[in-house]
């Protein structure tokens, strides 16, 4: 079985060896007599045999791998009663080995029939890098176009970015499972759990994985409703709760879309060519204006910073945090936010909004904005970490400023610090 399994690995380099060595052979000693040709046949016989003998042993392997898929997929495709879930917890009473988390992920997706929800704190790539993940969201597709199935799903991640460029959430969009986000700075940490990472099967059982430093999985636990009822019912209230905070994504990542700083002439050279606002935004017309606008009022002062989203190198919003320091009743940045006209209700709000804002608390910065009164804006910003200001009065803050020559009543609200 050796012998098979190196040539299986290194035919091609054996048979282009023996090649070289038969024309070596000849170009050396330029046999004539019938003996050395005689070697030659039994040389290039030798090389066949080779080529022969790999080709088999690929073919083995080819059917029985496809033999074990296709007993898998005939499985799959039955009605799995509920019972085969329990049988992993019984068989895992402890904990699964990270070696063993991939097949058991697999074989719980290939079990599920009734519901799917999970969390995604680990890296990505390294999860979904192998063809058990494949299979395994091969099977959450199925479901959901053959039976209907709803699969939710809240990624977690410490950056914005990670939502924006990764390939992996693209493909579950594209796949139809809904998909939320969240920063890892905004969760409640539940201790009682023993990981925020997990996955929920048909409301039964749990698959908790074990996260490194790194975010690598080093194992999982197991839990089902027969023997653990109260931590299954703690991980359906924890995803319960973070689908309500998390933010929504839906055509927002689809494309290569790139969040970072950029400088205020960039900003105006691609701004000026944007759409007018529609409704009910299209008051804000003015913020767009090239000399009165936001990006030449605030983005110019001392200290102030500019972030841009771009979709293909194409700027397709901004943000500005004016920074003035002791200048400011309500906090020493003024917040201020963009879309683009066709790029609205898709996401991108809500993006740039918590990238902002964590460089914000990087800086140590505190935030407020000022927002119309009953604009449906305000909503976006309490999803995204601010508050309304009060008086001692629990009384809303509201304040009056000109715009385009009329008077605008504003609420502000003032980013948590926590």
């Amino acid at each position: 079985m050796k012998a098979i399994e190196f040539l299986k690995s290194y035919w091609r380099f054996v048979t282009l060896l023996l090649i070289l060595l038969g024309l070596f052979g000849w170009t050396l000693f330029k046999p004539t007599d019938m003996d050395s040709i005689k070697s030659l046949y039994q040389l290039t016989l030798a090389v066949l045999a080779t080529i022969l003998t790999a080709h088999l042993a690929e073919a083995v392997e080819s059917r029985k791998a496809y033999d074990s898929l296709q007993e898998r997929l005939e499985r799959i495709s039955q009605h799995i009663p509920t019972e085969h879930l329990y049988q992993f917890a019984e068989k895992y009473p402890q904990k699964v080995p990270q070696a063993e988390v991939q097949e058991v992920w697999y074989e719980l997706c290939a079990a599920m029939t009734k519901s799917y929800c999970a969390t995604n704190y680990c890296d990505l790539r390294s999860m979904y890098n192998s063809r058990l993940a494949e299979a395994a969201l091969a099977i959450q597709k199925a479901r959901i176009q053959a039976l209907g199935l709803t699969i939710s799903k809240v990624f977690m991640v410490d950056s914005p970015d990670e939502i924006t460029r990764s390939k992996e959430i693209r493909d579950q969009i594209v796949m139809g499972i809904n998909v939320k986000w969240i920063l890892r700075s905004q969760m409640r940490n539940d201790s009682q759990l023993e990981s925020i990472d997990f996955a929920i099967f048909d409301d039964k059982v749990v698959l908790a994985w074990e996260l490194d430093k790194s975010r690598q999985i080093i194992g999982a636990w197991l839990r089902d409703d027969l023997r653990n009822k109260e931590q299954i019912d703690r991980y359906k209230r924890c995803f319960t709760d973070l689908v309500g905070e998390a933010h929504s994504v839906t055509s927002s990542v689809e494309h290569d879309i790139i969040l970072r700083r950029t400088t205020l002439l960039d900003a105006k050279g691609s701004v000026s060519m944007w759409a007018r606002f529609r409704p009910p935004f299209q008051e804000l017309n003015y913020a767009l204006d090239e000399t009165k606008g936001w990006l030449p009022s605030y983005a110019s002062h001392s200290g102030s910073h500019v972030f841009g989203l771009y979709e293909d190198q194409r700027l397709i919003g901004f943000s500005i945090l004016d920074v003035q320091p002791n200048h400011k009743a309500y906090g020493d940045a003024e917040f201020y936010v963009a879309i683009e006209n066709n790029f609205q209700n898709r996401g991108f709000g809500e993006i740039l909004t918590s990238y902002t804002m964590a460089q914000a608390r990087s800086e140590r910065l505190n935030v407020f904005l000022r927002v119309r009164k009953n604009h449906p804006a305000a909503a976006l910003y309490e999803r995204c970490g601010f508050e309304y200001a009060t008086d001692n009065a629990t009384n809303r803050v509201e304040v009056a400023d000109t715009v385009n020559d009329q008077k605008v009543e504003f609420h502000v609200m003032k980013l948590r610090t926590k």
